[in-house]
């Protein structure tokens, strides 16, 4: 059995992945086993990227409670 024909959502983010990991490949040549970067600074980076998440999912908050403005408001 295929992921893919199992969990289509599970099949996308690995597809997301892996072409994620190519870029990265490509734009700094070396895996996520390089050694030029400590634990601290991966620490860093995993912050960051958490707090532009936090930044995103607060702007598709937003979105969302515009359109169910916009729906309650076409309802009445």
């Amino acid at each position: 059995m295929k992921i893919e024909d199992v969990d289509p959502i599970v099949n996308s983010v690995q597809t997301r992945m892996h072409s994620r990991s190519i870029e990265g490949i490509k734009k700094y040549g070396t895996t996520m086993l390089r050694e030029d970067v400590t634990t601290l600074e991966w620490i860093d980076h995993a912050i960051e990227e958490a707090l532009d998440l936090s930044i995103y999912l607060e702007r598709l908050k937003y979105d969302v409670e515009q359109w169910k403005k916009a729906l309650e408001e076409d309802c009445k």
